[in-house]
């Protein structure tokens, strides 16, 4: 902005249709850019933060939990489609609690079926 201020001071006076700074067009092409970098980081960061989990349903004495390969998650504000014996995906967060590790359910990413015994 300076740059231009300066440019035309300094420049004979041209008509009143020329433009103010010789990059303006590319100036403006470069503002449009840098929003939808930004739009895109910014949904990029706010998806990062989200956790898949797949794994069984079971029914255990704080609600329901998910089971996984590794460990079992308690689930926290799960949705109520959530039945025991389904192997589903949950997307969500992922928390450490003095009882156990918790899981907050967002949503259901998919659901497989049943569970093998």
């Amino acid at each position: 902005m300076l740059c231009c201020l300066l440019l035309l001071s300094l420049s004979p006076r041209r008509s009143e249709a020329s433009s103010i700074c010789p990059g303006g067009a590319a100036a403006v092409v470069g503002g449009i850019v840098a929003v939808g970098v930004g739009i895109g980081v910014g949904i990029y960061f706010i998806n990062r933060s989200l956790t898949s989990v797949t794994g069984c349903i079971d029914r255990s004495q704080r609600g329901l939990s998910v089971s996984t390969k590794h460990r079992t998650y308690q689930l926290q504000s799960g949705p109520s489609e959530l039945k025991p014996g389904m192997r589903v995906t949950l997307r969500g967060h992922k928390e450490k609690n003095t009882s156990g590790p918790i899981f907050r359910v967002n949503r259901v990413a998919h659901q497989y079926g049943t569970c093998a015994s």
